[in-house]
């Protein structure tokens, strides 16, 4: 693969600044959140620039060409009939699995919610999805009713930038080998009446982040969301973060896709 002139940058995240508690988040509605938060400026390498691709079974990402025939991102049916299985289908060709089932309906993360109606409030600060246990256990919630049973599997997350680069919040990833478990701190997240968990991550100069500046409409960002399988490390922390250079207002629209392997 060949190298390109690399726009890395420094830029704020937000890390967990307590060890033990990792506070509340509303996906919704931001004054709800509690959160102690620690940031930090960080490096975060651009990844189009890499001499190498990144991978799924390796860095824990990837960038992967996803077209769709005239994409209609307000239009539920939609969203259910042809963007899901274009999803399960990415993620079963970037990984070899077996199977593949929708984990929840597709969050869109609007730039203007006036416009649009109801909205999903970015999550910025560095954060995996879920605790192994609590990702095994929704995973379970969609797969029984499929009548699919698995040992080993993983949730994989597509994030897709549904409007034009510059992206003025883009999203960066980490390398989810340098991740060490003792930087994990369990916070809840609050949406309509329930909680559930997921892991904030403390600042460790270990961290490996990287992003993919300039987003196109036919790409998508694919990374484990939470590794069910013990043997791997649990996930590509993520974060949305301010880009120093300016864009666009950024929207987006994220599936999730539980892959079996066995």
């Amino acid at each position: 693969m060949a190298t390109t002139a690399s726009h890395d940058v420094k830029a704020i995240l937000n890390f967990a600044g307590d060890l033990v508690d990792g506070g509340r988040h509303d996906n919704r509605d931001e004054t709800h959140n509690e959160l102690n938060l620690d940031p930090h400026e960080v490096a975060i390498n651009d990844a189009r620039a890499l001499d190498h691709t990144p991978r799924l079974d390796e860095e824990g990402f990837t960038l992967a060409k996803h077209s769709l025939e005239n994409p209609d991102w307000f239009n539920e049916e939609w969203i259910d009939e042809v963007y899901v299985p274009s999803c399960n289908e990415l993620v079963k060709k970037l990984t070899g699995a077996k199977e593949c089932v929708q984990f929840f309906r597709p969050l869109k993360r609007i730039a203007d919610p006036k416009a649009r109606g109801g909205h999903m409030v970015t999550a910025g600060f560095v954060h995996i999805d879920n605790p192994r246990v609590v990702g095994e256990q929704i995973a379970k919630m969609f797969t029984d009713p499929a009548g699919v049973k698995f040992k080993k599997a993983a949730i994989f997350n597509v994030w897709k930038a549904i409007t034009p680069p510059p992206q003025d919040r883009p999203l960066c990833v980490a390398d989810k080998r340098t991740i060490d478990p003792s930087t994990h701190v369990v916070g809840v997240t609050v949406e309509e009446g329930s909680e559930t968990p997921y892991i904030i991550v403390a600042p460790s100069e270990e961290i490996q982040f990287y992003y993919y500046p300039d987003m196109e409409i036919d790409e998508s960002l694919v990374f484990t969301g939470v590794d069910l399988r013990p043997d791997q490390p649990l996930g590509a922390a993520h974060s949305a973060f301010t880009n120093p250079d300016g864009g666009v207002s950024r929207s987006s629209i994220e599936s999730r896709v539980i892959a079996i392997f066995e």
